[in-house]
Formats: C-alpha cells, structure tokens, sequence
C-alpha cells in the first residue's frame, strides 16, 4: 500500500525546505558525493525494514529510469492487504543543473543532508498508518453493510421462494433473481444508500415479477452513449 504520490509530494515539501548552493560540475564529483550519501544511508536507514538503496550510476540502468547518475531508494509497504497499482515508495537523489536534487511522487526538491531523507520516511510510515487506519475502518463498515443487505435478500428471497445470488464490489452489491432458466432480475444495491433500497426491495421485486407474468419485460440502461435523439413530449412535430 504505498502512499498517493500528491502524499509523496507534500511530505516531500515538509521535509525538504532548504537550499544549497554547493554544485558538483562533473560527473566524477557527483560519483564521489552519490558514493558517500550511500554510505551515509545505508547506515541511517538500516532500521527501515524492506528499503532498498540502489546505485544506478553501476552498469544496472533501468530502461524507466533516464538518470545517468542517481541514487534510488524503494521502500515496500509494511502493509499488503489493500490493492494499489505502485508497489514501492520512491525516492530518487538526483542532480539537476549540478545540484543535489531528491524526487518523490510528483514532486522535487533540494537536497541539505542525508537526515532530511530519513526524515521523509519516517513521514512515509506516519501516512501509511493514516492511510492503513482509514482504509480498515471503512472495510469494516462496508463488511457490516454486506452483512445486513445478506440478512435481509437472505429472509426476503425465503419469503417470495425466490432463488438469487449475490455479489459484492467496490461501490455496492449486485442481486440477482432467478425468474425461470431464461429469465432474471438484477438489482444494484449501492452501499452509500442500501437502506433506502433495502426499503423498496420487497416492492420493487414484487413489480417486476408482475410485468414478467403480464409478457413486459423492463430494462434499465445506462445513458451514456449518447446515440438517441431524444423527442420532448411538450413539443408538437409538424410535417410539411
């Protein structure tokens, strides 16, 4: 679970304040200067479980990374139990017009002392346990939510001998009502408003299954497409 990378970049500001006007104009003095922070912080940040500082001035160029002498630091997420498309924490020590120069997220900064990326991480953890708190708290909310929706189809469907089945996603719960082997009806129960529709079920199933038995079948689209010229009643067409 690595934190957003606008997080990254406002930790990024908070730590990273000052200015430097210290410049290393050739490649060999930025090697010598990359070769000491990483010493530096191999020690500083030894604490830090599943972080990995890597050398890219090495022969070990990624094809992703278009710096040709920079330092790179991946930190893992304590916690694996939430989805997320980026896999580390990054922090990049970088040189830009011959500065020493840190990247995070969407962000940059300069860079002082070696204590300023400790600093960063430890601002990582506190976000990632913001971030871990909140995500857990909600999971458990939408659990209880999933809970009583089951409950209620669960005694509604015993009710109406109806067979169904149930699915759960991010934003609500798919029911779906067996009519006969050609036939069902599928309802979403979004989970920002499942009472009010838990209210109407019982009604709503009712309605539908007496249109079935009278030959209408209903089907509620979305309207995103945008292939329909729509006709407003409250105007007359003439035809020449």
């Amino acid at each position: 679970m690595a934190i957003h990378p606008l997080s990254a970049r406002k930790i990024l500001r908070s730590v990273f304040k000052s200015c430097s006007d210290t410049t290393y104009p050739t490649e060999s003095e930025q090697i010598k200067k990359l070769e000491a922070l990483y010493r530096e912080l191999k020690t500083k940040l030894a604490s830090f479980k599943k972080l990995k500082i890597e050398k890219l001035y090495k022969k070990n160029q990624s094809y992703f990374n278009s710096h040709k002498i920079a330092i790179e630091i991946n930190y893992q997420p304590r916690y694996d139990f939430f989805f997320t498309y980026r896999q580390y924490d990054t922090l990049t020590i970088l040189f830009k017009d011959n500065q020493l120069y840190v990247e995070a997220g969407y962000g940059e900064a300069p860079l002082i002392n070696t204590d300023q990326v400790v600093a960063y991480f430890h601002e990582v953890d506190k976000k990632r346990d913001q971030v871990y708190k909140n995500k857990s708290k909600k999971n458990k909310v939408k659990k209880l939510k999933e809970e009583a929706v089951l409950s209620h189809v669960k005694g509604l469907c015993k009710k109406l001998k109806l067979q169904y089945n149930i699915e759960a996603f991010h934003l609500k719960m798919k029911l779906s009502l067996r009519l006969d082997d050609k036939y069902m009806i599928e309802i979403d129960i979004p989970y920002n408003k499942f009472q009010e529709i838990l209210q109407e079920l019982e009604f709503a199933i009712k309605s539908a299954i007496t249109l079935y038995n009278h030959g209408l079948i209903l089907k509620i689209s979305s309207n995103r497409q945008g292939d329909y010229f729509w006709h407003s009643p409250d105007k007359i067409n003439t035809t020449n």
